[in-house]
């Protein structure tokens, strides 16, 4: 009788064994099954959700290859003849991919004549477009004479207009420059460009400023008005002079000039303008 009570305790214990095996896979069994359903459903709904209203995504780079897709970019190999007196020389080595972030480099080095080596991309002949809601998400680089910039030109070559989605003087970094750029009724050779700019500053120290986080920056731009928003809240807009023509992207880091001043001995290089992703949108 003892013998046979035993195994009948074994019995109800492996019974009980199997009951606890049999729930446990059941859980497993629901966490697989609805765990990725969640993640597709997250996948799915995230990048819809960020689509302005009443736009639709016509072309954007999110920088996951390894290298800069050139169908859609050109890397700048130049040092920008204009009057800004700016210092940095453009050379492709200065803009490269890591980690699906498109980084632009500003250095301290001696190339070529210049003292200052700096990256940037452009989209000239690649793309350009008239109209619409042009975005990008980035962190910014800072210090004395450190000029990051995202802006529109005329494809056509012609200058102006302009439209500069944002501007920074690194001396700064919270306070963010908006500019639409047009020609002068009569222009002078030190003045090419009249524009209507506007500035917004962070104003709530809990905000982290724009060199030490990500931030949006984007522009609408319709017949007769350009928008400015800043994390997804406007900030600026003009309906001076709209321009009416298209225009491809820029994205540049400059070094030193008349506005942002040089350089001094608080920069510390290199400097870096991290960039999340490009979109543009049509309206629907």
């Amino acid at each position: 009788m003892k013998t046979t009570s035993n195994s009948k305790i074994n019995i109800m214990n492996s019974l009980s064994h199997k009951s606890v095996l049999i729930h446990i896979c059941d859980i497993f069994m629901l966490i697989f099954i609805i765990f990725p359903i969640i993640i597709v459903i997250q996948i799915s709904i995230s990048p819809s959700s960020q689509d302005p209203s009443g736009y639709t995504l016509v072309w954007n780079d999110d920088f996951n290859d390894k290298t800069l897709d050139t169908s859609k970019w050109s890397k700048e190999n130049r040092h920008p003849q204009s009057l800004n007196n700016e210092l940095e020389i453009y050379i492709p080595d200065e803009v490269y991919i890591e980690d699906g972030t498109l980084i632009l480099r500003s250095e301290k080095k001696n190339y070529q004549g210049y003292n200052y080596t700096s990256g940037s991309v452009i989209s000239r002949d690649k793309f350009f477009q008239k109209y619409g809601w042009f975005e990008i998400r980035a962190k910014l680089p800072e210090g004395k004479g450190i000029w990051p910039a995202f802006w529109l030109v005329p494809n056509d070559r012609l200058w102006p207009p302009e439209i500069d989605v944002f501007e920074l003087l690194g001396h700064d970094t919270r306070k963010i420059y908006m500019t639409n750029h047009w020609e002068c009724e009569n222009p002078s050779k030190a003045t090419l460009s009249c524009f209507n700019q506007e500035d917004y500053m962070i104003s709530d120290l809990n905000v982290p400023d724009f060199s030490s986080d990500y931030h949006t920056f984007a522009i609408e731009w319709q017949p007769g008005l350009i928008r400015w928003i800043i994390d997804g809240k406007e900030r600026f807009r003009s309906t001076l002079y709209v321009p009416d023509i298209p225009m491809y992207l820029y994205l540049n880091t400059a070094v030193g000039g008349n506005w942002p001043g040089d350089p001094d001995s608080t920069v510390v290089f290199p400097q870096y303008y991290y960039i999340d992703y490009v979109r543009v949108y049509n309206k629907i």
